[in-house]
């Protein structure tokens, strides 16, 4: 150290605040601080949004690809595996993608798109297997086996 340099404090890091929500085990987060919001997945199949600011659940989305009907909706949750998921900072929309466990090979992913209420909007197939997604203004960019696609969501 140089004399005279002022010195770093100490990084600490304390516990502030806890969301619950979840069933089963939170496997991804994602934060976009255009939008304020958090969006957190977990085993159980459910994504939740929630207001970092006031601390509180805003939304779940369903992820039951279509479906009104509330049973289809709950087997498909635990169904399926979220893979990865963005929300875009221009718009809000939120990206989700998805791959149902019941493929023995687990190349059936879709990736599903969500206006800013939760409402789906688009339900579109992968062809293998994806690893990330990310949404920038009107694309969402797709990562897959040794591959980037573009998808133009407006």
């Amino acid at each position: 150290m140089l004399r005279g340099a002022p010195q770093k404090k100490k990084a600490t890091i304390r516990h502030t605040f806890t969301f619950y929500g979840h069933a089963q085990s939170v496997s991804r987060i994602q934060k976009c601080n255009e939008w304020g919001c958090l969006l957190s997945a977990g085993d159980d199949g459910v994504v939740a949004v929630w207001d970092i600011g006031r601390r509180l659940l805003t939304r779940t989305l369903p992820l039951s690809r279509g479906s009104t009907d509330l049973a289809s909706s709950l087997q498909s949750r635990v169904s399926c595996t979220i893979v990865s998921m963005d929300v875009n900072p221009k718009g809000g929309d939120i990206v989700i993608c998805i791959v149902d466990r019941a493929d023995p090979l687990q190349q059936n992913h879709h990736v599903l798109l969500f206006d800013i209420n939760g409402k789906l909007a688009q339900d579109y197939r992968i062809d293998g297997v994806v690893g990330c997604v990310l949404a920038v203004g009107p694309y969402v960019f797709v990562g897959s086996t040794k591959e980037v696609s573009v998808l133009d969501s407006c």
